[in-house]
């Protein structure tokens, strides 16, 4: 965990206080929502996953819930590998799906706390 003490710009202008922060690295990751433009459908995985364990017994949760989580197909970016050949090689491996072309979509942050880049892609095939 590596701890940051910046100062940001007001929106009434000016400058804040320092602050800080604590910001965890867990690497980069990428994503891609599977397409089928021939029937015209987006296409998910589900898997599950050990966190949702850990989750499971909170108050909140339904008796049915399940850490069988449904998601876009998704994963940590290896040394040296490009967002878009992870998301071919995990299209593959989580779907079984040879992706034919990709279009970039966004970039984001998912939490505040976790500094984990996040490049969503489009399957366009």
């Amino acid at each position: 965990m590596d701890e940051y003490t910046p100062k940001h710009t007001l929106f009434e202008g000016g400058f804040s206080e320092v602050i800080q922060r604590e910001v965890i690295e867990f690497g980069h990751v990428a994503a891609v929502l599977l397409y089928d433009s021939k029937l015209h459908l987006q296409v998910l995985t589900k898997q599950i996953r050990p966190a949702a364990f850990a989750v499971k017994n909170v108050h909140w949760w339904n008796d049915d819930f399940s850490p069988w989580m449904v998601e876009c197909v998704a994963g940590i970016i290896k040394g040296g590998e490009s967002p878009e050949v992870l998301c071919y090689r995990e299209s593959l491996e989580e779907a079984n799906c040879k992706v034919s072309e990709l279009q970039f979509y966004t970039n984001t942050f998912p939490h505040r706390a976790v500094l984990q880049r996040m490049c969503f892609y489009i399957l366009a095939g």
